[in-house]
């Protein structure tokens, strides 16, 4: 069975951990796995822009060896002559994985419902994989460790980040304040709220919502922040 990357979630703890370690290891030997990915092509799909994902991505496969190919929505037949479901089917008979960013899940999730081959949400309106490992990456290079931290969120919690970083911290079993205004346009949805709290009951984590800026500060070991405008 085809697996798919459409949030942190889809990954274990340990899954994680491995794809961190690996990570920081291949940084460090970037010679040893220069042709880790040699014939390897990646289907990158972009309905929404973006500097980092694009660069990062084409220049993570060049170095491994593989190859990249960017295909912007906005100049192409999708949603207009070919629906989701056939640019899945068709892409998965030329590519060895897809990438998508989009504006909405559901569009990432009929990509993976119909690929063939592994599907990566490069972002979309309910989670950032990717994003948030390369963020634990850091955090591990910087502290050494992830286990018992506690990370503070500042900012618009109704966001793909947001979420996908909930997740992340209850899968660790972290403590994580998440800082923002009150109101429905800036705090998580319900079912992002009810599915931390199901993984915080298996891993002891505490993942909370408040509105206190100094309460959120208090004993974290991070502090992270993201755009209002993503």
């Amino acid at each position: 069975m085809t697996r798919h990357l459409l949030k942190i979630t889809d990954l274990t703890k340990e899954e994680c951990l491995k794809i961190i370690d690996k990570s920081i290891e291949i940084k460090n030997n970037m010679d040893k796995y220069s042709s880790e990915l040699k014939n390897k092509t990646m289907l990158m799909i972009f309905e929404k822009p973006s500097l980092r994902t694009r660069v990062s991505f084409e220049t993570g496969l060049e170095q491994l060896g593989g190859h990249a190919i960017f295909y912007s929505i906005k100049d192409s037949p999708l949603g207009r002559k070919e629906n989701i479901s056939d640019t899945a089917k068709v892409a998965a008979r030329y590519v060895n994985i897809i990438g998508a960013r989009v504006y909405k899940r559901q569009d990432v999730w009929n990509l993976a419902k119909y690929s063939d081959v592994p599907v990566i949400n490069m972002l979309d309106d309910y989670g950032h994989p990717c994003q948030i490992l390369g963020d634990f990456q850091t955090i591990k290079e910087k502290s050494g460790t992830l286990e018992n931290l506690k990370l503070a969120y500042y900012g618009d919690a109704y966001n793909n980040v947001t979420y996908d970083l909930m997740r992340m911290c209850a899968l660790f079993g972290w403590k994580m304040d998440v800082a923002c205004p009150e109101g429905k346009n800036y705090s998580p949805e319900q079912e992002v709220l009810d599915e931390v709290e199901e993984i915080s009951k298996k891993t002891s984590a505490q993942v909370r919502v408040v509105h206190n800026a100094k309460v959120a500060a208090e004993e974290a070991d991070v502090i992270y922040t993201d755009s209002w405008m993503s």
